[in-house]
């Protein structure tokens, strides 16, 4: 009985002491991402037509910034496939941004037109990444993120919006 404690201590990195609460812990985080996944565009907590809504007009593409409730990489990707989707030829650029206890996620995409124009989301996370401490970095047209001060977030995404507005222009 004891190895087999010490086997499921190692799979979930958790001191066997701790484990009732450690099992406790993730059956609660599989039933939230379960549901995340159920709702579809709404996995970070905003539907896909709140951000287009919310997209502001800069150089004649759609600016969309926004915090989102998921930190979760996967899920932000996912919606902004969503946005590229049903942005279709409008040009069109994203950042999204969410924050967990200890850390910061930034994904952003951009439609490829506008990369040929020079915008890089690649380089765009890069510059918000370093005001939450951390950096990160990708394609052109899709790129991801991390930080370790989520405190900042709110000052990451004023530079989020500046320096896409220095792209666009």
């Amino acid at each position: 009985m004891e190895t087999v404690l010490q086997r499921i201590s190692a799979a979930v990195k958790s001191p066997v002491p701790e484990l009732p609460q450690r099992v406790e812990n993730l059956a609660t985080e599989v039933r939230k991402l379960k549901k995340e996944l159920a709702s579809g565009g709404r996995a970070s907590g905003v539907s896909v037509d709140q951000l287009i809504q919310n997209a502001v007009e800069v150089g004649g593409a759609k600016v969309i910034v926004a915090e989102v409730e998921s930190a979760n990489p996967a899920a932000m990707r996912n919606l902004i496939d969503q946005v590229r989707q049903r942005m279709g030829e409008t040009p069109w650029v994203c950042l999204l941004a969410g924050k967990g206890e200890d850390a910061v996620t930034l994904v952003a995409g951009a439609q490829r037109e506008l990369t040929k124009k020079g915008v890089h989301c690649g380089n765009w996370v890069k510059e918000v990444a370093k005001v939450v401490g951390g950096g990160g970095g990708g394609r052109p047209d899709m790129a991801q993120a991390g930080g370790k001060q989520p405190d900042k977030l709110p000052e990451a995404l004023e530079k989020a919006k500046e320096t896409v507005t220095a792209m666009l222009s």
